[in-house]
């Protein structure tokens, strides 16, 4: 819920140190998601399945950077020269 409530309120933000102090305070409230995650993970699973689920939540990190690779590359590189190529 808290989580919640500083992601609405970055969209709000009028300022940009207002944009700053939520950012902060929304990484502090979802610092705490990948060690409690590997936590329900160690007690939903025995340990011979343990690995393959702790990969499959590996797996969605490198999963959601790919989309946005599609549309805008791995860097800004190529779209700094297309944006200077034309004049």
């Amino acid at each position: 819920m808290v989580w919640a409530i500083f992601a609405i309120g970055c969209g709000l933000a009028r300022t940009y140190y207002e944009l700053l102090l939520l950012r902060l305070l929304l990484g502090v409230a979802e610092s705490g998601v990948y060690p409690a995650t590997l936590i329900l993970l160690s007690h939903w699973f025995s340990r011979s399945e343990r690995a393959r689920a702790n990969a499959f939540w590996l797996l969605c990190f490198a999963g959601r950077r790919h989309p946005g690779v599609a549309f805008f590359g791995l860097d800004s590189g190529p779209l700094e020269l297309a944006r200077h190529a034309g004049g």
